[in-house]
């Protein structure tokens, strides 16, 4: 208790005190939570006091650093609490208050910081594991923070983006080890929404003539990239820190992401409006390419299958070919289906080709 309070006054001062202090604290508590793993007095005892703490700096106007010490703590100290206050039902509450506190923060405004979102994540998928069972409504409310997550990452700094990652690679491997498959209720969802994100943004094409005009910096699904690809990391044993994971579990998880992709992918094609209607059809006779007197019935849906095509490029060349022989047959009828039906919509073949090379 005398180092809580003391570490927490070094860490409240300003100046140059405040860093090395918040640094202390943390690395106090990170402690804490490593050898809390006894069914002893004196261990109970310590997980009331920091779970006492948790609480009352949810109840105050606590600087940053402390909530975000709060999050992080309640999601380590979970599994003790299950063995200590399980009467109590504290893994419940715990998991409660974290999901309220992260929807007040990043539902309620669009343009909020989201930079401490990850930790949210990572404490709330943690305490899945230890919970008897998630409802639907627990799950819909991760998916959407998992899904701001996402769709925010174009907008955190190239050197906390590989952080970004990590967050959903240790989210993910959370929901795998929950009852009750939660992981297959959690993941298409995600994955299929991140995708629709990644996809509905400018034009590469177009982006750069507004950079040109403006010198504006505009997100195309290039910028999601690195965050599709760093999710394949997943299937490497140094990947991520969530305890309870073999490396052959790994293969499986990832194998998921996988299935999740393509899933996605073939279900994305079949809703998308790509049809075409002539423009001037004296003006169609007269021009080599016919393609030119056309327009989309819906613009957004051609953007989609552009950007579409072009970054399931860059995916299926990251992914393992074993892993998509057996999504082939699918996938290709699907994308052949189509193209057949709309012979002038060049984004098919150029999925056709990347799903082939």
């Amino acid at each position: 208790r005398w180092w809580l309070r003391v570490l927490a006054v070094w860490a409240g001062r300003k100046g140059e005190d405040k860093k090395p202090g918040v640094k202390a604290l943390f690395a106090f508590h990170r402690q804490c939570w490593a050898h809390l793993s006894k069914d002893s007095p004196a261990d109970r005892e310590m997980a009331e006091i920091l779970l006492k703490k948790y609480s009352e700096t949810f109840n105050s106007n606590a600087e940053s650093y402390d909530v975000q010490l709060a999050v992080q703590g309640f999601g380590a100290l979970a599994p003790v609490a299950k063995i200590y206050f399980q009467e109590e039902d504290t893994v419940t509450f715990i998991f409660r208050i974290i999901l309220q506190r992260a929807q007040k923060e990043y539902n309620n405004n669009e343009d909020n910081d989201t930079k401490q979102l990850g930790k949210y994540l990572e404490a709330l998928s943690s305490i899945c594991r230890e919970l008897e069972t998630v409802n639907t409504d627990q799950l819909v409310a991760l998916q959407k923070l998992t899904n701001l997550l996402v769709a925010n990452y174009p907008h955190y700094d190239h050197k906390k983006q590989p952080s970004v990652v990590n967050a959903l690679c240790d989210t993910v491997l959370n929901m795998s080890l929950c009852e009750g498959q939660l992981l297959d209720r959690f993941l298409y969802t995600v994955v299929y929404d991140g995708i629709i994100v990644s996809c509905g943004q400018c034009l590469e094409e177009e982006a750069e003539l507004r950079r040109e005009l403006t010198g504006e910096e505009v997100v195309t699904y290039r910028n999601f990239l690195s965050l599709w690809t760093g999710l394949f990391k997943l299937g490497y044993v140094n990947r991520a820190k969530v305890s309870g994971v073999t490396p052959d579990f790994r293969r499986h998880i990832l194998e998921k992401v996988y299935d999740c992709l393509i899933q996605s992918l073939i279900a994305i094609l079949n809703k998308l409006d790509v049809d075409y209607e002539k423009q001037n059809t004296e003006e169609l006779e007269m021009k080599a390419d016919p393609e030119s007197s056309l327009r989309g019935t819906k613009p957004e849906d051609h953007n989609i299958l552009c950007n579409l095509a072009n970054l399931y490029k860059d995916l299926l060349q990251a992914m393992e070919g074993e892993q998509l022989i057996r999504w082939l047959p699918e996938l290709l009828t699907t994308v052949i289906n189509r193209s057949v039906h709309l012979p002038l919509v060049s984004g098919f073949y150029k999925l056709l080709a990347a799903v082939l090379g």
